[in-house]
């Protein structure tokens, strides 16, 4: 596979931004039309009923850039591996799993299990993530496909648990294809497949965003959220060398520290309550911060700083020499490290526990909860 480099590339991704921003203004119609909102309850930011079709849009501009590129020879369709096709057809598998969780609700156990399914049929069809899987078996042994499943799994869930703010979301995925791009360097078939995959997301969700930013027009939807986490643990797969070392994986781990910090942050306080870890609550950053006073608007600008901080971390083990990269690593934990026990001594001294939301009106955050499609007249 061949991807060139052209000058009218550029021209390119401001069309697929174009066709991107169409998509989301007609996916906004759509919802519209069927009364498909996500109303205020009790764990989300607005106040009135939101259209939540946005992941349709964004995978809708991303499919459309593949035929776009192609059709315009920056990567010839002789030349596209049959990998870039069966990549998008689980990526729909995912999208289309959060939409019927978002019409009409779904166990999180059937979720978790369809989600496994996908990810096994993904690592062991697709030929460029067997051989990659293969490959790291030498560090991992057998151990290596469970662990590339926990991989995919966690990190479309990771994702979609973070999208409980305006915006937040799409700009953490935004840095991350902006990292792995930086990553994919090379001209082996793996990185090239990441890039092509980058090329096409990157200005799909940017025109997701200026609708999403606050205060959001649109909602991306568990759909949407599944969806792009199940391309962005894709391409961070994609990215990973041909030769396993643990340099590697630390600096996957940095790169997407913020979703598995929450995830894992959330986790640990459900096991400590003894509540279902799959029962939706208040222990997310995002929430914890708002509910100790910091405004919305900032609690965002404060977790974008975090992990961008992250991001700089997990670049430097390619970009920089190791002493360096350590240096960078420790000063991003610090900071990780910094804010939670600021948080949790901040809720231990208050009493605040997040178990319920106590802000003022004007901030109130409300729970996204779909109309049922069965609901609408």
């Amino acid at each position: 596979m061949e991807l060139k480099i052209k000058p009218a590339l550029f021209l390119c991704l401001f069309l697929v931004f174009i066709v991107g921003f169409f998509f989301q203004s007609l996916c906004i119609k759509i919802s519209e039309y069927f009364e498909l909102f996500d109303t205020p309850t009790q764990r989300r930011w607005h106040t009135h009923p939101t259209p939540f079709l946005g992941g349709l849009g964004i995978m809708g501009a991303f499919i459309f850039s593949l035929s776009l590129f192609s059709s315009l020879g920056f990567y010839s369709l002789e030349s596209i591996p049959f990998s870039l096709y069966q990549i998008t057809f689980c990526a729909l598998t995912f999208l289309i799993l959060g939409l019927r969780d978002d019409l009409y609700g779904l166990g999180p156990k059937s979720k978790l299990l369809i989600e496994s399914i996908t990810a096994i049929i993904a690592i062991t069809s697709i030929p460029v993530l067997r051989e990659i899987c293969q490959n790291w078996s030498h560090f991992f042994g057998f151990w290596v496909w469970p662990l590339a499943v926990i991989w995919i799994v966690g990190i479309s869930n990771a994702t979609n648990l973070i999208d409980g703010m305006d915006g937040l979301a799409s700009s953490h995925s935004l840095m991350i294809l902006a990292s792995v791009s930086i990553l994919s360097i090379g001209h082996s078939e793996p990185s090239l497949l990441a890039k092509a995959i980058v090329l096409g997301l990157s200005p799909s969700i940017l025109a997701f965003f200026v609708k999403n930013k606050p205060p959001a027009q649109i909602f991306m939807g568990n759909h949407g959220s599944l969806c792009i986490g199940f391309l962005l643990a894709m391409i961070s797969s994609l990215s990973l060398k041909s030769s396993p070392s643990g340099v590697s994986i630390i600096s996957l781990f940095f790169l997407f520290g913020y979703p598995i910090l929450d995830m894992g942050l959330a986790t640990r306080h459900r096991i400590r309550l003894k509540k279902s870890l799959f029962k939706a609550d208040f222990y997310h950053l995002h929430y914890r911060l708002c509910h100790l006073g910091i405004p919305p608007k900032k609690t965002i600008t404060l977790l974008l700083n975090l992990n961008l901080s992250l991001q700089i971390a997990g670049l430097s083990y390619t970009l920089t020499p190791l002493p360096i990269a350590i240096l960078l690593s420790c000063t991003a934990l610090l900071r990780v490290l910094s804010l939670v026990t600021l948080i949790e001594s901040l809720e231990t001294g208050t009493g605040k526990e997040p178990k319920t939301l106590s802000i003022p009106p004007q901030q109130n955050l409300n729970e996204a909860k779909t109309i049922p499609l069965k609901q609408v007249a």
